[in-house]
């Protein structure tokens, strides 16, 4: 690179003075003994190809999954400390009201930790600002690998979008019975007809205290993460109805396949077909 450019148009772009880089050169480059640039390549590599969005826990799962390494998180961390990346977060927006008529017990207390495949699920409605106005987002989750069981994308937050998003996930996840789907207070879930509809799937309903977010933790934190991931990436003029889906697609089929769950080397996939008995 040198021999490309100039140290002061280097020092420029980086923003460091001559005499630091100097200084820095004189010590031996980066103070981090361990330092490694072919890993350094690496980890920038990978911060770029996923838009800046993950930090060095993501990272470090992602390069020991894929590209067999054997990292710790604190090797990342001071690499992508020299480097001065950090993951890039965006403000959340204000959320739109919501309210309802009927109530139901809250069965989970957050605790959103389950033990088998279709023993917990949560569910609730995002909204996506794209240039055509507000979409709207519902999906159904299973807390035991963190899945997407089915998702649908609407014009409108009406009950349609949520009614018909849950008849999907069941019919998905094979019919199961005993479910509990978890929501909040959303007009949408306290209506007769989400009542009648859970009753006929022999689901149980639970449902989060009226202003508690935290109770349905599980499914807003996804949706942060959904939207700090992917939908924050666009400009809201890059968001349209002939993109959107494909985009929210793109993303849950990467979330459900690719992208292995914080803490764990797996993804919701595999961990699902490894709990599955043959």
């Amino acid at each position: 690179m040198s021999t490309d450019y100039t140290v002061d148009f280097l020092c420029r772009k980086f923003k460091v003075t001559r005499q630091g880089y100097y200084l820095w050169l004189k010590n031996g480059k980066p103070k981090y003994k361990n330092y490694n640039q072919d890993l350094a390549s690496l980890i920038l590599d990978t911060y770029l190809k996923f838009k800046c969005v993950y930090g060095y826990k993501m990272i470090c799962l992602l390069l020991n999954k894929y590209k067999k390494l054997s990292l710790k998180p604190w090797v990342v961390y001071r690499h992508m400390r020299i480097l001065n990346i950090k993951a890039i977060r965006r403000h959340k927006k204000p959320k739109y009201d919501k309210s309802g008529d009927l109530r139901h017990p809250n069965l989970l207390k957050r605790n959103f930790k389950a033990t088998q495949l279709n023993e917990k699920w949560v569910t609730d409605i995002t909204y996506i600002r794209t240039k055509d106005g507000m979409r709207y987002l519902s999906i159904v989750r299973d807390l035991y690998n963190g899945e997407i069981i089915n998702w649908k994308v609407s014009n409108r937050p009406d009950n349609n979008l949520s009614h018909s998003n849950l008849k999907n996930a069941w019919i998905i996840a094979g019919i199961p019975k005993g479910v509990i789907v978890h929501s909040d207070q959303g007009s949408n879930y306290t209506s007769s007809e989400w009542v009648e509809i859970c009753n006929a799937l022999e689901i149980k309903i639970s449902m989060s205290r009226r202003g508690n977010s935290p109770d349905n933790g599980a499914c807003e934190s996804w949706f942060g993460t959904l939207k700090n991931e992917c939908i924050y990436t666009y400009k809201i003029a890059q968001l349209s109805d002939r993109n959107i889906y494909k985009i929210i697609n793109n993303y849950i089929d990467f979330y459900n396949y690719i992208r292995p769950i914080r803490n764990q080397i797996k993804t919701p996939f595999e961990i699902r077909t490894g709990s599955i008995q043959i």
